[in-house]
């Protein structure tokens, strides 16, 4: 291999490749689509099937603390394969269903497995390979959510179109395990020392040992419970609006199909924004600074979104809102091994990322109820504003994170 590249950057390539195509970029990007065919097909109501949704994020809500286990025991390489051919299988599955009750079934089995598709797998992967430009390779390791934001519904549809609905769920399931598995299998690896490198420029021992914490003892920190509070609030504020945003739009500023349309392309290139931003910044300032300007900057794109009545405002609230969205991806994986050390990371990651899930479960069905209640979205809206806010606030009361060796060249590394 050549001296000019360092193998770590090629485990973030292996990475982003396929974290865009796990669990969570799934649901949020392909599911609808091939809900759509499933209610062509069997005739079965928009409510029966966003149920599947749901089961499906109960299903990794459930499964994310084994599964940090998992990963803590077996190493994020082995259980990123065992959970990709797990993930494409059950989803040849779901292209053979004949009722409902199979469906529902498959659907949570599919996204308890699919958490090991997501980010919680990798991270302690890249973490191990990166100290001082970890914050970097992480945003861009989550950064690689766009490629399934873009390709999977195109591809879904078209299959879709060419064939039944069964195709759409069977081509996913091919990708998996055609392109997914052998990515993981040639460029993802545990630990940098098994290449006898070290993790950019630090050794092995002070990478695993700074600030490194236990699950039990992360439990009894402060810093912990205010990192599981915030992602659980800002979780149920960002998922509650993303999913009911076409209505949103529509109601407060009027916005046309193709506008939400562009408003919705908007987010997705706002997240990569700040997920790239976010990711290089971390590495350059105070991780907690920086979650809370962004948990800041979503309360405030969050509150826009209920008062800009104008097309290029809501757009530009989109935009902004994406980028926030992006930074927050940055923030959990890179505060974790920051604050708690990488040797029980996937325990920790787990923890928080059940309390995120939870949050994301609950923020649609709230943004309903409220919106119901009230006769606008300008309500749910303002609470969730407030949530985010509140996250934003329980970064700023985290103390700071320990401070990491200093490097071979007597700089310090990012704090």
């Amino acid at each position: 291999m050549s001296r000019s590249i360092f193998r770590g950057w090629l485990v973030v390539l292996g990475a982003a490749l396929v974290i865009g195509f796990g669990g969570s970029t799934f649901l949020a990007a392909g599911y609808s689509i091939l809900a759509a065919g499933l209610n062509r097909a069997f005739g079965w109501s928009r409510s029966e099937l966003a149920l599947g949704a749901t089961l499906f994020m109960l299903g990794q809500m459930l499964a994310y603390p084994l599964c940090g286990w998992l990963v803590d025991r077996f190493g994020p390489r082995r259980m990123a394969l065992v959970g990709i051919a797990g993930f494409g299988a059950l989803l040849l599955v779901a292209g053979a269903v004949a009722s409902l009750p199979q469906f529902y079934l498959v659907m949570i089995v599919m996204g308890a497995v699919s958490t090991l598709t997501n980010a919680l797998t990798y991270a302690r992967a890249v973490s191990m390979w990166f100290v001082r430009r970890r914050g970097l390779a992480i945003g861009l390791a989550v950064g690689g959510t766009i490629f399934g934001a873009v390709l999977i519904p195109i591809g879904v549809e078209r299959v879709i179109a060419a064939g039944d609905w069964a195709s759409g769920w069977i081509a996913v399931g091919a990708v998996q395990l055609l392109a997914c598995l052998p990515i993981v299998a040639l460029l993802v690896h545990d630990d940098p020392g098994a290449f006898g490198l070290k993790p950019d420029g630090e050794s092995v021992q002070a990478a695993m040992t700074v600030g490194a914490h236990t699950s039990a003892q992360a439990l009894r920190s402060r810093n912990f419970w205010l990192l599981a509070l915030a992602f659980t609030a800002v979780g149920m504020a960002v998922f509650g609006v993303l999913t009911n945003s076409v209505q949103v739009m529509t109601e407060v500023a009027g916005l046309t199909g193709p506008q939400i349309a562009m408003a919705q392309a908007l987010v997705g290139v706002g997240t990569l924004v700040g997920r790239v931003c976010v990711g290089y910044a971390l590495d350059r300032a105070p991780a907690r600074a920086i979650g809370a300007a962004m948990f800041l900057i979503t309360a405030c794109a969050i509150a826009g979104l209920a008062v800009l009545d104008r097309a290029h405002l809501m757009l530009t609230a989109a935009f902004v809102l994406g980028f926030s969205i992006g930074g927050e991806a940055d923030i959990l994986p890179y505060m974790i091994s920051r604050y708690f050390g990488v040797t029980s990371m996937g325990r920790i990651y787990g923890l928080i990322g059940a309390c995120f899930a939870l949050g994301m479960t609950c923020g649609p069905i709230s943004f309903a109820v409220l919106a119901a209640a009230s006769g606008s979205v300008a309500s749910p809206l303002f609470a969730f504003a407030a949530l985010a806010g509140a996250a934003s606030l329980a970064f700023a009361l985290m103390t700071p994170a320990p401070a990491l060796p200093v490097d071979a060249r007597g700089a310090a590394a990012g704090a």
